[in-house]
């Protein structure tokens, strides 16, 4: 390992740069679909178009605290037990989404699977970041994550969800981001401190308080007006 601009680098191997990668692209598989799944909890009548605004803002809001009270929270040195931990957390509340018995069971399920997903994408960024190009591996990650969303989420509008409505659909999600599982043995065991001069996890003040907050808003608006495209298109004559 050596130092660069007072940022830590790591050599990484290739595996444990792909594996995060395309962990993290797994767990965000749900941002691309939400219309196509979420579309249906509201022709059933499982839930109502307000309670699907509330399930959509609460993922997306868990989403940033995840990501965000990440690297405050979690040890450097139990890399691949959190991202355990956090797979196995993803994964399950998508089999409890699809067996839901209403909006509050579904708003909970919502809720742990948007803190898992944070935790993945906060694993994914952490090997990124201490890479000799971060900018590279986070173009390659977007791209990625973009690809894999419109791919799944032709699947779903052709397969999954004719055939086995939303139910399936989350149980496919749970099965998407299980898959990644044995990825993890893969990850790093441990990762350095980002600095060398800091060595202790970031303070919580008032600036990056501000900032994650502004970011999770930014994030909870569009993911909640991406959910409702579904019941727009419907209500304009749109298949």
């Amino acid at each position: 390992m050596t130092s660069s601009s007072q940022r830590q680098i790591e050599n990484f191997s290739v595996a444990q740069i792909a594996a995060p990668l395309i962990i993290g692209s797994a767990a965000l598989v749900i941002l691309g679909i939400q219309p196509v799944l979420f579309g249906p909890l509201i022709d059933t009548e499982h839930v109502t178009l307000d309670e699907v605004g509330l399930i959509a803002l609460a993922e997306i809001v868990c989403v940033g605290l995840g990501a965000g009270l990440s690297p405050a929270v979690f040890p450097l040195n139990r890399f691949r037990l959190i991202a355990t931990v956090a797979v196995l957390a993803a994964a399950a509340a998508n089999f409890i989404s699809s067996r839901s018995g209403g909006f509050d069971d579904l708003l909970g399920a919502r809720a742990v699977a948007g803190l898992g997903t944070g935790v993945l994408i906060w694993v994914a960024t952490c090997v990124m970041v201490r890479h000799r190009t971060p900018d590279r591996l986070a173009g390659i990650f977007f791209t990625g994550q973009t690809l894999l969303q419109a791919a799944v989420a032709a699947f779903f509008a052709l397969v999954i969800i004719p055939e086995y409505s939303w139910q399936g659909g989350f149980d496919t999600l749970g099965i998407i981001i299980l898959l990644t599982a044995p990825l993890i043995a893969a990850l790093p065991s441990s990762v350095s401190s980002l600095t060398e001069e800091d060595t202790t996890r970031p303070p919580l003040t008032i600036p990056v308080l501000f900032a994650s907050v502004v970011v999770m808003c930014q994030m909870a608006i569009v993911g909640s007006l991406w959910t409702f495209i579904d019941p727009i298109a419907q209500a304009a004559g749109l298949d």
